[in-house]
């Protein structure tokens, strides 16, 4: 931190605790509230406008601390100073602080605070070489991590039913917690529901021991709570709503290690592999690609396209056979 100090002229990396929490100036308070309405008022997702928020008041700390006069006074160059303080961080990292910082430029400029577009000259990082290949699970794994849970109790119902959604139909995690008992049409076997991350809608097939996981645990597992259309909530009163900040990694590595997997640092153990695996398997039925884009959801064919990373044969059947030609 005194090495950042040294470098930056500003404290970095700061510890966002209760004890130490950001205290903005007046002023910028002021452009920070405006921000936080227009947010909360957009459609963006609430993982989004949490990431929104938290990047713009790191960013209108470090102009407090580098003595900005007023708001009217920002320019390129502090914008890039501030960038150099991101080094070290992770691709992926600076890519979300990066593109948090754009989102709060545009928004001066629209609101007036700010003379110029500011957030053209910001470019986003080019992606990696070294982009890592998602974490996909073996077969194996799955089945005996699957096998770990104690589908007698109630709270194994429910884990059992959520990673079922997770690992064959690629549902993201934030999309299971938000399903509500009318988003699944038991006659026409289908779920239905608009994704948190992108919001558009978004219909799937319900596979038989997804339905019958999802289905024995509202009938034996959930705790008889009806003041919320939630299907899967908390076992403990007042069984309100898995939280947004629970991503139940912790349920995935509790069950891991009953299976005697050892978790990997390399490899990631959350509900999101489970997606990615769902996306492997689907490529490995020699699913096309734009049907698997269609299943999980995606918004471009190339997102999509990361999952081929997971199969070289696949990648093998991609390349185009060289054609003979002529040599004079």
């Amino acid at each position: 931190m005194l090495e950042d100090y040294r470098l930056h002229r500003v404290l970095t990396r700061r510890y966002h605790a209760s004890r130490n929490p950001i205290s903005l100036r007046p002023d910028l308070e002021i452009i920070f509230s405006e921000y936080s309405r227009y947010l909360n008022g957009s459609e963006l997702s609430k993982c989004t406008v949490e990431h929104y928020l938290s990047s713009s008041k790191v960013f209108l700390d470090f102009l407090c601390q580098r003595s900005l006069n007023g708001i009217n006074d920002l320019t390129t160059k502090f914008c890039h100073e501030y960038l150099k303080t991101l080094a070290g961080y992770s691709f992926k990292t600076v890519e979300q602080k990066v593109c948090g910082l754009r989102h709060f430029l545009r928004f001066l400029n629209e609101s007036n605070h700010i003379d110029t577009d500011i957030a053209s000259e910001i470019h986003m990082p080019k992606i990696s070489r070294n982009a890592k290949i998602p974490s996909v699970w073996k077969q194996d794994e799955l089945t005996n991590t699957l096998l770990a849970i104690d589908r007698n109790n109630p709270t194994g119902k429910r884990d059992y039913a959520m990673i079922l959604l997770a690992c064959i139909l690629g549902i993201r995690i934030g999309d299971i917690k938000n399903l509500r008992f009318d988003n699944f049409d038991w006659n026409k076997k289908q779920l239905s529901f608009v994704q948190h991350k992108t919001l558009k809608p978004v219909t799937l097939p319900i596979p038989d021991a997804v339905g019958w996981a999802v289905i024995d645990y509202i009938r034996n597992g959930r705790p008889k709570y009806f003041e919320t259309n939630y299907v899967f909530i908390k076992h403990m009163p007042p069984f309100d709503p898995l939280s947004d900040n629970n991503h139940m990694q912790q349920q995935i590595v509790r069950y891991m290690n009953k299976a005697g997997l050892r978790k990997d640092k390399n490899k990631h153990s959350g509900f999101h592999s489970l997606r990615h695996s769902a996306g492997s398997m689907l490529l490995d039925m020699e699913t096309p690609l734009p049907v698997i884009t269609s299943i999980l959801g995606h918004s471009d064919i190339d997102v999509t396209g990361i999952y081929l990373k997971t199969d070289l044969q696949k990648l093998r059947e991609c390349v185009l056979p060289m054609e003979e030609t002529d040599h004079e």
